[in-house]
């Protein structure tokens, strides 16, 4: 077990960085609905890019190592309408017992960004495990893009409610996901883990975020600010890009 105290460590470190997102609440600009509006546009499209560029591919990937090109396609496009489904469901229970678009716009990416966090969690644990310097290498690479995702969940909080608790309670869930997926990693996947397990849980995954992303956080950008979709999703993509190079 004393082998496994560091990647646990470096695991929590990795998630914790959600976090820091949170204390974007405390900016204080001179035009609050453009700053919603810019926020919400950049969190979106992070999320949306880390589909595009790491999950769907990563997932894809391993799947052509255990199918042909044809049903991998197929498995592929089921598991992004399942994540679909999925947010759907979430959706209408979040709508029923929430009126509030900002804090349900929290909520689903508080879920969608803890269900994507416990694979990252399990990656970084098994990678620790292996070489404890590959493990720090991807940490601080999950740190960065771990900050703008906080930010995702701690600003449409903050202003869906007025309460920094609430914001940072989301904030701190999403992130502590991550060793959650370490302890199951350690619990479980070190022996069952496949190209097929991985595969579906990266698609599930960018499937939920997908969904969040379009049907959710860029319809709500317009209620706000509709000049500042544009710069803040290419923040968004900058970030994303810059990450995938530091990974």
């Amino acid at each position: 077990m004393n082998n496994f105290y560091i990647p646990f460590l470096i695991t929590f470190l990795a998630g914790i960085s959600t976090t820091i997102g949170y204390f974007f609440i405390y900016l204080k600009p001179k035009n609050i609905n453009g700053f919603i509006g810019f926020s919400l546009a950049f969190s979106g499209s992070i999320m949306f890019f880390i589909s595009l560029f790491e999950l769907i591919p990563d997932g894809f990937f391993y799947l052509l190592k255990e199918y042909n090109l044809f049903i991998a396609t197929i498995v592929l496009l089921g598991m992004l309408v399942i994540g679909n489904l999925i947010i759907k469901i979430i959706d209408r229970f979040t709508s029923k017992n929430n009126s509030n678009s900002l804090e349900k716009i929290g909520i689903l990416s508080m879920i969608g960004l803890m269900i994507h966090n416990m694979p990252e969690g399990i990656l970084t644990f098994l990678s620790s495990t292996i070489n404890i310097n590959l493990g720090i290498k991807l940490s601080v690479a999950i740190m960065l893009h771990n900050i703008p995702e906080g930010i995702a969940i701690a600003i449409p909080t903050y202003y869906g409610t007025n309460k920094k608790s609430r914001a940072f309670i989301y904030t701190l869930i999403s992130g502590f996901a991550e060793t959650i997926g370490a302890v199951v990693a350690y619990l479980f996947l070190y022996r069952f883990l496949s190209n097929l397990l991985i595969s579906l849980i990266l698609l599930f995954v960018s499937g939920i975020m997908v969904s969040i992303s379009f049907n959710e956080i860029f319809k709500e950008v317009e209620k706000y600010s509709k000049k500042n979709i544009v710069l803040g999703t290419l923040l968004g993509l900058i970030v994303v890009i810059l990450t995938e190079f530091v990974l």
